[in-house]
């Protein structure tokens, strides 16, 4: 069995008592191993994605050697103590999967879901805390491990092939490419902000989720982050815009009952003011103008994945049932919905929250 020799290589065999599925990733795989004393996250990096693992624990490396150095980083833990690894790897192989493996802190906590508006602000925190150590790293030292990731224009090209090539399938789903063939002149936006130097090249984490988010078990203070997997160059902006849409909305990605699908305001305002707190000194006005389009534009991008990924038979993000890539895409079209209806108010709050934190002493 695969997990066997995974924890065995780690060299924690003999203490696990339990190895449970942990979150609710589509791309990668995160468990979390309990012993008797300890607990440790193992994350599955997906070679189907990634196609040089390789060039993913380069990225890692750099971003924990510039951790090192940079006393921004000193209240951020990149890297919880590896468990024991068998050759001094920083990664274990077992057939065709690569792991990772991370001790948890024993006062470390990994929630399934945001509980609070104390947790959704300090995730916001988080996220703005992890842009802000790295701030001063450089960007075009990491390896693209994602070719295009977020070129979401690409991503509909894609997603128009798709739909030509198998009517019988797309006919039906005339509503939900109507929808985003409507919205098709905002899906170059952030691209074009970045390439022509409107927005700065910063380090994007890609893949903020609450698997890989460790807090504080009883104050529920941010305290690190992990699953650098897809690190790379890019803009703020989608991290932010992916953040929101995320954590704020008060369904689950694949609820089907789109009554239920829509942004918690609470919960935006108070990412929202964790976030400032720690980018208010580095953040560009330009960046600041975008925030509440990249919202938009990251569902509308996962819209996009999630029926293409639909149209070509599930073969990208995991399924539990056929059609649940249908309603992932459904969900974030009602998502991008809500967003409009509440766009001003979102560009408001932002303002205010902006220059509350501003005038801070």
């Amino acid at each position: 069995m695969i997990m066997f020799e995974v924890l065995k290589k780690f060299g924690i065999f003999d203490s696990v008592d339990s190895v449970d599925r942990f979150g609710r990733g589509i791309i990668n795989r995160t468990y979390l191993a309990s012993a008797k004393n300890n607990r440790y996250i193992l994350q599955m990096i997906n070679n189907e994605v990634f196609k040089d693992p390789g060039d993913v624990i380069k990225n890692i490396d750099a971003i924990n050697d510039f951790s090192s150095e940079e006393p921004l980083l000193e209240k951020v833990i990149f890297g919880p103590a590896m468990a024991g690894v068998a050759d001094g790897l920083k990664f274990v192989k077992v057939e065709d999967t690569y792991w990772r493996g991370y001790k948890l802190p024993e006062t470390t906590q990994v929630f399934k879901k945001v509980i609070n508006n104390t947790l959704i602000n300090e995730i916001g925190r988080g996220v703005g805390l992890f842009q802000k150590s790295l701030a001063a790293f450089d960007p075009k030292k990491l390896k693209i491990t994602i070719p295009d990731c977020h070129d979401t224009f690409k991503l509909y090209t894609q997603l128009q092939k798709a739909v030509n090539e198998d009517y019988e399938k797309a006919i039906p789903l005339f509503n939900e490419t109507k929808f985003l063939d409507d919205r098709q002149g905002a899906l170059t936006m952030l691209s074009n902000l970045l390439n022509t130097g409107q927005v700065p090249l910063r380090v994007v984490h890609n893949n903020l989720r609450l698997s890989n988010m460790l807090f504080d078990s009883k104050t529920y203070q941010f305290k690190g982050l992990i699953g650098l997997d897809a690190v790379m160059p890019g803009t703020l902006l989608t991290d932010f815009g992916d953040s929101i849409r995320y954590f704020t909305s008060t369904s689950r990605e694949d609820e089907s009952n789109l009554e239920f699908v829509k942004i918690n305001m609470t919960f935006f305002g108070e990412f929202v003011q964790g976030y400032f707190e720690q980018v208010k000194g580095f953040i560009t006005d330009r960046e600041t103008e975008y925030l509440v389009d990249s919202v938009k534009i990251m569902a509308l991008e996962n819209a996009i994945r999630f029926l293409n990924d639909y149209l070509l038979d599930n073969k990208k993000y995991h399924v539990d049932y056929l059609e649940q890539n249908l309603d992932r895409a459904k969900n974030q079209i009602k998502l991008v919905q809500d967003i409009e209806a509440n766009y001003q108010e979102m560009k408001a709050m932002v303002g205010e929250i902006r220059k509350g934190t501003l005038n801070e002493v």
